[in-house]
């Protein structure tokens, strides 16, 4: 699923619009802390960080829920973001990043919204983060984003590299589209 745009027709959408009007919302997606950024065009124009209440995982999910769905009515994005999951160290910690990008899925099927999932390396390749260790990473995407102008926490840097990314790869892929 990482690597490949999903434009979705579930109420008969129609097609997206030319990348020069063209909204994305990208996500560093987790149950807890949900990062986001928002691009149009180029432009990074909105980022924010999103924390879920509960006292366990299924209340963390339910609060995200809401939160990245309300999120979306008020961005109102062309194409949504989100990063693959993949399998680390902790079985349970997968299956509730699993959860959590079908929960993001289905809000995109909801509000007819195509979607691109990312794998972690892939973003990272193209903004420039090459350490090795996952801390190290973090630490970079926060000097990257900081070399913005921007002071972020660091799920939010991640975001804004992410959305910084999928900009790219749109008006990339919409211009060889229309060429």
């Amino acid at each position: 699923m990482c690597g490949k745009f999903y434009r979705l027709r579930m109420r008969g959408g129609i097609n997206p619009p030319p990348f020069s009007k063209m909204k994305i919302l990208a996500l560093d997606q987790a149950t807890r802390r949900t990062g986001y950024a928002v691009y149009e065009n180029d432009k990074l124009t909105q980022y924010g960080l999103l924390e879920a209440a509960g006292k366990n995982a299924d209340e963390h999910m339910v609060d995200m829920f809401w939160q990245v769905y309300h999120l979306v009515e008020e961005v109102r994005p062309d194409y949504l973001g989100i990063e693959g999951v993949q399998f680390q160290s902790n079985y349970k910690t997968f299956a509730l990043l699993a959860r959590m990008q079908g929960v993001i899925v289905g809000i995109c099927y909801l509000n007819d919204i195509g979607f691109y999932v990312t794998s972690a390396s892939e973003w990272r390749a193209h903004c420039g983060v090459r350490s090795r260790t996952r801390k190290e990473q973090k630490a970079e995407a926060i000097r990257s984003v900081r070399a913005m102008g921007i002071d972020a926490p660091e799920d939010t840097c991640e975001a804004i590299l992410h959305g910084r990314y999928l900009a790219h790869k749109l008006r990339k892929d919409t211009y060889n589209d229309n060429n």
